[in-house]
């Protein structure tokens, strides 16, 4: 079993350190982290090499470090065995996504050094990752709950009901028109995403204002929600895709965009 997570409670910093073996790179990593967190026997220390470094030999190791809690690790690794299989990795979401996203053309495009937004919609989170100049360059999880917008598709009787989601939902412009309750709901909950957006945005303005956002891509249970490519292209001014094809993996019949957290996590480097 390969399994990926994500938590507010993992704590990550990307890292440069000078050129070192493997093992005083881990060694250099743990030290670093344990001045983050408070605690420093309660967290397991794990890095990635960044960007660029994992194919070309660099004066400098750009890393991401990563303190997940202990008890976090220990308690996956009991669902490991209590299903009766064997534990082969636990990731973090952050690093599955740059495995499968870095280089990558997605929907028959190179995003290359441009920038983009790669943003996980889930039903309580909203894990947006920033890709630019060929690296990750940050992650943040926003912590936006669909279960207000969920409650008002359920009570109208719309989305799939069955299973309590707003997947297969259609908030095109033609279709809520008519139906000012879910207008509002579809509304507020759209604009929590734009802001977040919003704020990565800026976030990349202020690290380099001559490459902004110039793509903005969804994946997760939440991004087939029908008219919300079109809904946030409108709020944010610029263009909006949902992960259909990442050219690194041959999908098949599979749904790239929900499954896309899953295929990342099956890349072992």
């Amino acid at each position: 079993m390969v399994m990926t997570i994500s938590s507010s409670s993992i704590l990550s910093r990307r890292l440069e350190l000078p050129p070192a073996k493997p093992r005083e790179l881990t060694l250099m990593v743990r030290n670093e982290m344990q001045q983050v967190v408070g605690d420093t026997t309660e967290f397991v220390y794990e890095y990635s090499l960044a960007g660029d470094d994992v194919k070309a030999k660099s004066p400098i190791n750009s890393v991401w470090a990563y303190a997940i809690p202990k008890e976090t690790v220990d308690e996956y690794y009991s669902i490991f065995r209590n299903v009766r299989f064997k534990p082969v990795a636990l990731d973090t979401h952050a690093n599955s996504v740059e495995k499968l996203f870095l280089g990558a053309d997605i929907n028959g495009t190179a995003f290359g050094g441009k920038s983009a937004l790669f943003v996980d919609i889930e039903h309580d989170t909203a894990e947006i990752h920033l890709f630019s100049e060929g690296q990750r360059a940050f992650s943040r999880l926003a912590p936006i709950s669909s279960e207000e917008f969920r409650l008002v598709v359920e009570n109208a009787g719309l989305g799939n009901t069955e299973s309590h989601s707003l997947s297969g939902l259609d908030i095109t412009a033609d279709e809520i028109r008519l139906d000012s309750i879910l207008n509002s709901a579809a509304h507020q909950y759209i604009n929590q995403l734009v802001e977040e957006l919003q704020k990565m945005n800026q976030f990349q303005l202020r690290r380099n204002s001559a490459n902004p956002v110039a793509y903005i891509y969804l994946y997760g249970s939440l991004s087939e929600i029908r008219g919300l490519e079109d809904a946030l292209s409108t709020a944010m001014g610029l263009p909006v895709q949902t992960v259909r094809s990442v050219s690194r993996v041959k999908a098949g019949d599979i749904n790239t965009a929900v499954y896309t957290n899953a295929i990342g996590a099956l890349i072992r480097l």
